[in-house]
Parts: C-alpha cells; sequence; structure tokens
C-alpha cells in the first residue's frame, strides 16, 4: 500500500473532498496528515471529531503562535495536524510544509484540493483555483517533497474536476482553472522536471460531489443564473468518500502525468492528446 508511513499535506483538508481523502488516508496507514485550511472555527471542529475517532493522542490543532518544539514535548508523537493557511499567501503556505516537517520529519504527498466556485468574484477564485495550486506545487516540488520525503517516489496530486475536461456554461471562471489544473500536470510531469526532482504529479478529476463547494458556489446574475438552474438537476452527485477511496487505489499505480477521472464509483486513467493527435476539421493556406 502506497500510502502506508508516509506524510501528507492537504489543502483545503477542513471539509468536503479534503477531509475525505484525509480520512481514508488515515485508514489507509499513513503516518502523519497536516490539513492547512483558512477555515479556523471548521478546523477547530474536525480536530475534535477526528480526537473521538482515531485518539486524543494522535491529533492536535496547532495556532501560529504555539512552537512545534512545546507542542513535541507536550504530545509525543502525532497523527493529524491542523494548521490555518491560505493557499494564496506564499508565506503562509510554505509555513504549513515546514510545520509538516517539523512534527513529522517528512513528507511524501501533497494533496491541492482548496478550490472555490464564485463567478462574482473572478480574481478569486483564480487566486485559490489557480495561482494556489500552481504555489502548492512549485514548493512540492522543488524544495520539499524532494528533499524531506520518507521513501522514494513522493508525489502531487491535484485536484481538477471533469469541467477541467468539459466547459459548463454557467461557472466560466471555475471551468477555466480547473483546465489550468490538468496543464498544470502536463507541464511538470515532464521529463526534465521528473528527473530533477524524482517527484511524480498527477491529476484527478471528480465528477460532482456532495460537498460545501457545491452549495456555496456563485454564479452571475441573468442568463448565468438561469443556466445552472437548468444544469444542477441533471447532475449525478456522488459522495466525496468515493472519490477519497478511488485515490487510494490510484496511488499504488499511477504514473506521473496521470490523468484521472472519478465518477460513477469508477476511476477511469484518460489520454489526453497533444495537438498532433487532435481531429484536424479544416486546413486553410496562408
Amino acid at each position: 500500500m502506497y500510502v502506508e508511513n508516509r506524510v501528507a499535506l492537504i489543502t483545503g483538508g477542513v471539509s468536503g473532498i479534503g477531509l475525505s481523502i484525509a480520512k481514508e488516508l488515515l485508514r489507509n496507514g499513513i503516518r502523519g496528515v497536516t490539513l492547512m485550511d483558512i477555515n479556523e472555527v471548521t478546523g477547530k471542529e474536525v480536530v475534535t471529531l477526528l480526537k473521538k475517532e482515531y485518539g486524543p493522542e494522535k491529533v492536535i490543532y496547532i495556532k501560529g503562535d504555539v512552537t512545534v518544539t512545546l507542542l513535541k514535548k507536550e504530545y509525543g508523537p502525532e497523527k493529524v495536524i491542523y494548521i490555518k493557511g491560505d493557499v494564496t499567501n506564499a508565506s503562509e503556505f510554505e509555513g504549513a510544509f515546514k510545520t509538516t516537517i517539523e512534527i513529522f520529519n517528512n513528507i511524501d504527498i501533497l494533496v491541492n484540493s482548496a478550490g472555490i466556485s464564485d463567478e462574482v468574484n473572478s480574481k478569486k477564485t483564480i487566486d485559490i483555483n489557480l495561482c494556489g495550486v500552481l504555489t502548492g506545487t512549485y514548493l512540492a516540488m522543488d524544495n520539499y517533497l524532494s528533499k524531506y520525503k520518507t521513501m522514494q517516489h513522493p508525489i502531487v496530486v491535484n485536484v481538477s474536476s471533469i469541467f477541467g475536461l468539459d466547459g459548463v456554461q454557467s461557472s466560466v471562471t471555475y471551468s477555466a482553472t480547473k483546465h489550468a489544473v490538468i496543464g498544470i500536470g502536463k507541464c511538470l510531469s515532464m521529463k526534465e522536471h521528473f528527473m530533477a526532482t524524482g517527484v511524480r504529479i498527477i491529476t484527478i478529476c471528480p465528477g460532482a460531489a456532495d460537498t460545501p463547494l457545491l452549495s456555496t458556489f456563485r454564479t452571475l446574475p441573468g442568463r448565468y443564473e438561469d443556466i445552472s438552474k437548468t444544469l444542477l438537476p441533471g447532475l449525478h452527485v456522488q459522495q466525496p468518500e468515493v472519490i477519497s477511496r478511488s485515490l487510494v487505489k490510484i496511488l499504488n499505480i499511477c504514473n506521473t502525468g496521470d490523468v484521472w477521472v472519478i465518477e460513477d464509483e469508477k476511476c477511469k486513467l484518460l489520454e489526453i492528446p497533444d495537438r498532433f493527435s487532435l481531429k484536424v476539421l479544416k486546413t486553410v493556406d496562408v
């Protein structure tokens, strides 16, 4: 089992897909998990629930003003930590990596699952869904996973969406950022990067899931809102546990550059064509 005795950092880790992935990793022998999220209230609630499920000695809550050294002395070996952090803030993101290493000594897996769907504030959506993923991926590949891995084959998992493969009429910015996440994986999985770092990068594209994102998304008024009202009832909505169980299986067999769709209780490896493989509909001489 790939995840056994490894350490993971998960963004957006206190709800939805991120939290579900954390729980599944814990069930499958992960040595340590850091949950990074901007939602401090939910973070505290999640820590309380995890303490009940996995034992109080395995779960701690970290505030920025508490030193890691004191926490180690007080709690001993820990299994789960929560760090309040904003993926759009590079120093906070790097702080999550540093704290993970100080607590667990290693880091093997980064899961970039933080995301929003807010068409009213497109800049915020781009900052979180695209720039946050880029920041985390660069930090993981160039500074941390290659240097502090427990064992070989560290990995970055970027969470895109089926709407990163297909367009969605009512959530243009969201869909565009998820297309870009697939592009990040295509670029950074090329051999030059893999040979230099030894870090694999894969992209998962879940179908619609029963998470806070689905219930809190904002679209533009007018026709965008009208389109959204007709699209939502037709979506097949899966539980986040389907995605997390699939990811644990994928981690055992994946290669760098993989793009996996997770929907309808199945995970499917896709072949993404390059431009030479695309069907040419018309050619015009110039």
